[in-house]
């Protein structure tokens, strides 16, 4: 579920709580390198986030992790993260 979903009143919370429920079972390293990511980003100027993005994201193949997720997506099954 995109954040960008429009909900009533009394969906909000429901669909708040599944939104953050499916944040948490992502990829635990490439959720803690976006977090970094969008931190980092917010004290520097506009220009310099591609370069930081690339930092970031050339770190993540090697990871045990991004390969689970790869594979998983290819097998059509859900992926069995680690942390490693």
């Amino acid at each position: 579920m995109p954040v960008t979903d429009v909900s009533n009143r009394d969906t909000t919370d429901e669909r708040a709580r599944g939104w953050a429920d499916s944040v948490v079972e992502s990829a635990p390293l490439g959720m803690e390198s976006g977090r970094r990511m969008v931190s980092s980003a917010l004290e520097m100027p506009l220009d310099t986030g591609p370069e930081l993005e690339r930092e970031f994201g050339a770190t993540l193949p090697e990871i045990d992790d991004h390969a689970e997720g790869f594979a998983a997506g290819l097998e059509n099954r859900e992926p069995e993260f680690d942390g490693n």
